[in-house]
């Protein structure tokens, strides 16, 4: 009983805990979409130990009903990770949401139905066939659109796997030996519960608060480089590629290529104090600027999940330095023509192969360093790098 009573408490610790840390993320970083629903998940699996712990310090069995909101935010916590994947991934939530309020409603009627005598187990099987059902249908998103291009997410298809698993044999083993049978109090009672239910809501929290840290960049992190990942902008490793090749034609022929880095560090900061709609508008208009504004025949490119890189053959070491800031001013003059979005800070960096040769890390490097400091100078300069 001492272990039970532990676990149990251990459980619902770590569920309260890792639900108030992501809900205050939530709020720190002004979150919609995806990140805001999956907080409504740990909102729910408080409100499910809230109602549970009533109920069990329930002397006279007065608060049965607490069985019913219990249960009905037990499937709540399941049904808003299945829609914070969806949105995750553009869908559409409204039938969605339909459906996962008819299933909170079902459970709920279940254990009206059954009344003060159902105890402890009332309207379990629905509930646990419905807790079931929305984590299929959420492993099963997981694996889908942007969510199924990142690594990350394959610990949210787990958490979502085993606890489609779990409850499913939690169901059927209740509906067939009951709840007092020995093999149920041993694999399904309420000590094993407790002990999954930490696992899970731990590597659900660590999982969302990743995939919800990509959305900086709009790409998971475990996404494979593209030759086009998005508007005719490479992804990094395909960037390096296709530069690399460059090199070795420029080299062979002597001639002069630039590398123009392009930082914007304030991007959380941005997401912060204006909420993370305002980010993702002015993190996609730096990214048009940048194809708008580079030479037609330039390779553009991500460098980071804050830094673009642009690669062109300029004529002289001055052109490429007045491309690099015409670059700049012409992305900061969009910014400051919409006064309803932020200006950002952007550092912008030049390296050229007449410095730093036609490797292209080093050109990289020495870019990168130049974007920094420019990003750091008062001016907001454009630096050219190796130049003193």
């Amino acid at each position: 009983m001492t272990s039970l009573f532990a676990t149990t408490l251990l459980a619902a610790t770590v569920v309260v805990t890792c639900g108030v840390l992501f809900l205050l993320e939530t709020l720190l970083r002004r979150d919609t979409g995806a990140g805001r629903i999956w907080s409504l998940a740990f909102l729910s699996g408080i409100l499910t130990v809230v109602c549970y712990l009533v109920w069990a310090i329930s002397s006279d069995g007065q608060a049965w009903i607490a069985i019913g909101f219990g249960n009905a935010a037990l499937v709540a916590t399941i049904g808003f990770l299945w829609l914070g994947c969806r949105a995750f991934n553009s869908a559409r939530l409204d039938w969605s949401l339909g459906v996962l309020l008819a299933a909170c409603l079902g459970t709920v009627v279940a254990v009206l139905l059954e009344g003060p005598g159902g105890g402890d187990w009332a309207g379990a099987v629905v509930t646990f066939l419905s807790v079931a059902g929305f984590a299929v249908c959420g492993a099963v998103e997981t694996r889908r659109g942007r969510l199924g291009g990142s690594v990350v997410s394959l610990g949210l298809t787990a958490v979502l796997t085993v606890t489609a698993t779990y409850y499913s044999a939690r169901a059927i083993v209740f509906a067939t030996l009951g709840p007092d049978s020995e093999f149920f109090e041993t694999y399904f009672g309420h000590l094993a519960t407790a002990i999954l239910t930490t696992v899970l809501t731990i590597v659900a929290m660590m999982t969302g608060s990743i995939l919800r840290a990509e959305e900086l960049t709009g790409r998971p992190a475990g996404e494979p480089a593209s030759l086009a990942s998005s508007g005719d902008i490479l992804g990094a490793a395909a960037f390096d590629r296709v530069l690399a090749a460059a090199m070795s034609r420029a080299r062979a022929n002597r001639e002069l290529v630039a590398l123009v880095a392009l930082r914007m560090d304030d991007l959380p900061q941005i997401r912060t104090a204006f909420g993370a709609e305002v980010q993702a508008e002015v993190a996609e208009e730096w990214r048009t600027g940048i194809r708008k504004y580079a030479p037609g025949f330039a390779l553009v490119g991500e460098g980071g999940p804050t830094t673009m890189l642009v690669a062109f053959q300029p004529s002289t070491a001055g052109s490429a330095r007045r491309t690099a800031s015409r670059i700049h001013r012409r992305i900061v003059d969009d910014y400051t023509a919409r006064p309803d979005t932020p200006t950002p800070v952007i550092g912008v960096g030049v390296s050229l192969t007449e410095s730093f040769g036609y490797d292209v890390q080093a050109l990289r490097r020495a870019a990168d360093d130049a974007a920094f400091v420019s990003a750091s100078s008062p001016d907001a300069s454009v630096v050219v790098a190796g130049t003193g």
